[in-house]
């Protein structure tokens, strides 16, 4: 890594001895901050806006490490480390609940195995990091766009996402549809929902893309003509993206869409890839 590309890490002890052993084991690599109260430490992290990773010890006066670092990660998005000399498993559980720790160190800690966990934290933040400029990228996308776009999981039926255009479309609120699931096809013309629940069955069952219009009646009265396209989200290679035992999907735009649906499903994919790696 070079000097130009290092990450920034803050280091936060009482002891200067130990700030000074810290401070010399990872300034080669990284570009270290420290601070000898956690108090110090806050300051830092409202100053600095680019940190990577936090590594806290555990006891100090005034305020324990796992304290500190679940006030650190309201001011900072920066991957937690909690270092202790003390066999506590209690204090860890609580840097676990509290702090939201990445994982922790303990002294004498072995020069090579810390920098190990200093790289792993750093490469967690950038992931993260990526995985929310992505979601934000889908957001704005997915929120911008005239069609009705919504995720379901092939295990278990659940939705993901709904987008808002729903509201405008189907005439109905999100939250009618999270109460209702099946609402939304309770809405579409008796004679057009049985080419849907086999068009979804396919897609479900065999993977493959599916194409269909259909009549949305809305609570006025009024009916609203729809292109539906359901597609599974796949990867490179053509496996589908996989979180747990459910499988990630999307689906679907109207007739009045001025977007290239091929380009949105690349993008969707694109954004997906980033989602499931962390």
């Amino acid at each position: 890594m070079g000097s130009a590309e290092r990450a920034s890490v803050l280091v936060v002890d009482d002891e200067p001895q130990v700030l000074a052993a810290l401070e010399d084991t990872l300034e080669k690599d990284f570009r270290v901050l420290i601070a000898n109260t956690p108090q110090r430490g806050l300051e830092i992290l409202k100053a600095e806006g680019n940190l990577s990773v936090i590594l806290s010890d555990q006891r100090m006066p005034g305020i324990m490490g796992h304290d500190f670092l679940a006030r650190a990660q309201q001011v900072s998005n920066a991957t937690r480390l909690l270092i202790t000399g003390y066999s506590d498993i209690d204090a860890v559980i609580a840097a676990v609940n509290e702090g939201k720790i990445f994982g922790y160190v303990s002294k004498p800690w072995d020069r090579a195995a810390l920098k190990i966990v200093v790289y792993k934290a750093v490469e967690h933040h950038t992931l993260v990091q990526e995985l929310h400029e992505r979601e934000e990228r889908f957001r704005q996308l997915a929120e911008n766009i005239r069609d009705v776009f919504w995720m379901i999981s092939a295990g278990t039926g659940e939705g993901i996402y709904l987008s808002p255009a729903y509201e405008e479309i189907w005439g109905r609120t999100r939250q009618s549809l999270r109460e209702h699931p099946e609402s939304w096809l309770e809405a579409v013309h008796p004679e057009d929902r049985q080419p849907i629940v086999e068009s979804r069955g396919i897609v479900m069952r065999h993977g493959h893309p599916s194409a269909l219009e259909f009549r949305v009646i809305r609570p006025d009265g009024s009916v609203r003509n729809v292109r539906e396209r359901m597609f599974p989200v796949c990867d490179d290679g053509g496996r589908l993206y996989i979180n747990g035992h459910d499988i990630a999907w999307s689906a679907c735009d109207n007739t009045t869409s001025a977007y290239s649906t091929p380009a949105r499903c690349a993008f969707v994919r694109s954004v997906l890839k980033a989602e499931y790696v962390a």
